[in-house]
């Protein structure tokens, strides 16, 4: 949330893994410690293996993750009201964070296309604002030696309810 304290303990170090045709995603949180952060720009690396294969910077999406305030909320879906996190904004460079948010994460989404090399691929993160001084992240992807189909051929249900799971 951006108005509660960062909930886990604060590192620079980001592992993911994936199949070749995956996507996935995580979270980088800037904490801009009460003051505005200006002219907020990313620069996404390359993610390269020991081997010289590429996932390139301009297939990995990064998103700023915005609220709503929402005052009214059934009691069985969650008790609090406030700001919930749901849309991602695709970010851009120059943007703006308040000093008022505790936390604000970056939505960020890498995608290894199908016949990417198996392997570990690796980059950073680099996060710099107007005041402030750049900081880096560094990210590991690790890449797996299968592509996920295209089309799924799994049935799946969408309902809880057991006359559907009967059939």
């Amino acid at each position: 949330r951006k108005d509660v304290l960062f909930p886990i303990p604060v590192t620079d170090q980001i592992e993911i893994s994936l199949a070749g045709n995956e996507y996935e995603s995580f979270q980088l949180a800037i904490l801009p410690f009460g003051k505005d952060m200006n002219n907020l720009k990313v620069e996404v690396s390359d993610l390269i293996s020991k081997d010289g294969n590429v996932i390139p910077k301009s297939i990995v999406e990064t998103s700023l993750v915005d609220y709503n305030k929402i005052e009214w909320q059934a009691s069985y879906v969650t008790e609090y009201k406030g700001w919930h996190p749901d849309p991602l904004i695709p970010l851009k460079s120059g943007s703006k964070i308040s000093g008022t948010d505790v936390c604000r994460p970056l939505w960020i989404t890498v995608y290894a296309p199908a016949g990417t090399k198996a392997g570990e691929y690796t980059g950073t993160i680099k996060l710099s604002a107007d005041g402030m001084r750049k900081v880096t992240a560094s990210v590991k992807c690790r890449v797996w030696d299968f592509d996920l189909p295209v089309a799924s051929h799994l049935k799946t249900h969408s309902w809880d309810q057991i006359e559907y799971l009967a059939d």
